[in-house]
């Protein structure tokens, strides 16, 4: 259960909302909620009403795209992103489920009210008009990726995303909820967890992924983990003219 803890928020955590300056960012405060999200929380469903836009500050959210019959992530997001963009751009349901992979916190305002701050301020407006369009290229990186590239590097590339997006070297993971983010079968993230292992670059043990050499993990994984990253950061406004 989303557990509200503070209206007003001060917390400027996001990568997004840091680049508002304090003008800017006081014309949209009164509207965010400091909310905390739990392991697994669904933020929104696949093909269901989008209530609230979320700029989350900790934590990493998987997005998914699911069918009757399977499921596979598409897009991680974390403090550097915004869950529910599709409702900035006037799309009322949702097109894929977004759920907590990692507990956390963020920001969380309605819909309307996001839109409305938009028109009023000018630079979340371009904020967001580059965040979707960095989003849309990490999906269409990502679909790439899952044709292209090994179990291996495409694991390596995953677990390389969240841990930029948590504190410490260590975070909960099982082999079930992996083999279903990268879609395919447990057997295969096993055998790619091994490698992992067998090279010193990881640690699993009980639930929890250890990352041990982190520039060993970047060695395993496939280009797009830089294309991606270089995506999200291209997610910037113009400089302010002098």
């Amino acid at each position: 259960m989303q557990g509200r803890t503070g209206r007003n928020a001060s917390t400027r955590h996001n990568r997004l909302l840091s680049q508002l300056s304090s003008a800017e960012y006081s014309q949209l405060s009164d509207a965010l909620e400091l909310v905390e999200l739990d392991f697994k929380e669904a933020l929104c469903e696949q093909n269901r009403p989008i209530l609230h836009v979320y700029f989350v500050i900790a934590g990493v959210v998987s997005v998914v795209t699911e069918s009757h019959e399977d499921a596979v992530e598409t897009a991680t997001i974390g403090s550097e992103g915004v869950v529910g963009i599709a409702a900035f751009l006037g799309a009322r349901l949702s097109p894929h489920r977004a759920f907590m992979q990692v507990a956390g916190r963020a920001l969380r305002i309605g819909v309307e009210e996001l839109r409305s701050a938009a028109e009023r301020i000018p630079r979340l407006r371009a904020l967001l008009l580059l965040y979707t369009h960095a989003l849309m290229s990490v999906i269409a990186q990502t679909a790439l990726c899952n044709r292209a590239h090994s179990v291996d590097q495409r694991m390596a590339r995953w677990l390389l995303m969240t841990h930029d997006r948590v504190d410490g070297a260590n975070f909960p993971m099982t082999q079930e909820f992996l083999s279903r983010m990268l879609g395919v079968h447990r057997p295969a993230v096993n055998l790619a967890g091994r490698k992992l292992q067998g090279a010193g670059i990881i640690r699993y043990s009980r639930g929890r992924m250890h990352i041990l050499d982190r520039r060993g993990l970047e060695g395993a994984s496939c280009s797009c983990y830089a294309t991606v990253m270089e995506l999200m950061l291209s997610a910037r406004p113009p400089r302010r003219s002098r």
